[in-house]
């Protein structure tokens, strides 16, 4: 793909965008090659500066967008390079952040559009809106570059339409020490597939039919809690919609998608209410093998959330198998176990692992949850007083009242 930074420097021609164009490439700092126009209100600030354009949020607790009308496109390659300042006085910073800016496409007017955001701590996520409602697409998911469990990371690549951080700043400064890294954003679009890429590392696909027609784009910016003042960077932007530049970067960036990643976008889809997207994913990252014990856990744990507990079983005798004397496996197989009704394999279970079961409260308490289950009362009992003596919790002594109080046991109950 061309390397459009070329276009920093290529002063002969004169950036005229319409509707029709393909592609289009534009250094916010140079007049002649701007998208937007400049706005200001209660809410908001849109302004150009030597660093490029500058939106500013002046609200607590805001949500804004201001709309690009000269490109239009249903499919595309786009890549925006911006910086993030999130306010220095901060009363209500979640594990996300305390602000976000992203982009809006296929944007349809104000009640219809794709959104992606990326906040102030490098964490990002995907919505659709349709006549106004949103549906999440993917929660807030942070790529870092961790060991293999199942975090997004390690390789990265770039699609190479953008200068990168350090050109940019070369031309037009460097930014106060407030300000976060460059943020690379990428975004292929093709039909009904997203694949979005950050600071080159892949971060999700997505397949979604929501929107399927051709929309403009926004820019857009949020925060929450108390603090206002935070603002963003948006330093260059380009827009490809030829069909064969898509598929060629779909192709480019498909080594980036591993097995590990699959399942912890799997976990995010899940923490939006997608069952099915995620357990499709799963499916298909565990075809493909070579997973590591965090991950495999992890499918299971999903597994388990969708209520395919013959899947989820599977996996965690597997993972016994391996470790047998792990205590998160333990209770995990533990519960898959009770949740399909095999109380007296589970008890059996339990009492094989008396290392595991004999110092944890929350497995002593399963034990007799599967007594119980069974109806002996005498047998649960003892195991609801053994998990009441490891650990102090009100279940546990409520469980033992209760099963006390059915043996008729009433000095013990008091």
């Amino acid at each position: 793909m061309l390397r459009l930074f070329q276009h920093l420097f290529n002063r002969k021609k004169s950036f005229k965008p319409s509707v029709p164009e393909e592609t289009c490439f534009t250094d916010f700092s140079k007049p002649k090659k701007r998208l937007w126009t400049e706005h200001s209100d209660s809410s908001y600030s849109l302004e150009f500066t030597k660093r490029g354009m500058k939106l500013s949020l002046l609200k607590d607790n805001v949500f804004v967008w201001q709309e690009e009308e000269a490109f239009q496109a249903r499919d595309f390659v786009l890549q925006a390079l911006f910086s993030i300042c999130p306010s220095k006085n901060v009363s209500d910073s979640r594990e996300a952040g305390s602000c976000a800016f992203g982009l809006m496409f296929r944007f349809g007017g104000d009640y219809n559009y794709y959104h992606v955001l990326v906040s102030d701590k490098g964490y990002l996520r995907v919505d659709a809106v349709f006549n106004g409602n949103p549906l999440p697409l993917v929660g807030w998911i942070k790529p870092e570059r961790k060991d293999s469990a199942g975090i997004p990371g390690g390789e990265s690549e770039s699609v190479d339409v953008l200068p990168s951080g350090d050109e940019v700043r070369e031309k037009i400064g460097r930014e106060e020490s407030n300000y976060t890294e460059d943020t690379e954003l990428t975004l292929i679009v093709r039909d009904t597939r997203f694949r979005i890429l950050l600071n080159g590392m892949w971060v999700c696909d997505l397949e979604d039919d929501t929107i399927l027609g051709s929309g403009t784009l926004a820019v857009s910016g949020q925060n929450w809690g108390t603090a206002k003042n935070h603002c963003c960077f948006f330093k260059a932007l380009s827009v490809d919609s030829r069909l064969y530049i898509c598929e060629k970067e779909y192709a480019k960036t498909e080594s980036l998608v591993t097995p590990e990643k699959e399942v912890f976008l799997a976990e995010r889809l899940s923490a939006v209410n997608r069952t099915i997207p995620a357990l499709r994913l799963l499916k298909t990252a565990l075809s493909e093998g070579n997973l590591s014990d965090s991950a495999l856990f992890k499918a299971s744990t999903l597994y388990a959330s969708g209520k395919m507990y013959t899947e989820a079983e599977s996996i965690a005798r597997g993972l016994l198998e391996k470790n047998p004397e792990n205590p998160e496996y333990v209770e995990h197989f533990a519960g898959l176990l009770y949740l399909q009704n095999k109380f007296q394999e589970g008890i059996e279970f339990l009492n094989n692992n008396p290392s595991v079961t004999g110092n944890s409260g929350k497995l002593q308490n399963l034990l007799g949850n599967f007594y119980s289950a069974l109806v002996k009362w005498e047998d649960a009992a003892a195991a609801y007083r053994r998990a009441s003596e490891l650990e102090e919790n009100g279940l546990f002594l409520f469980n033992l009242g209760d099963i006390l109080e059915k043996i008729n046991d009433k000095e013990a109950v008091k």
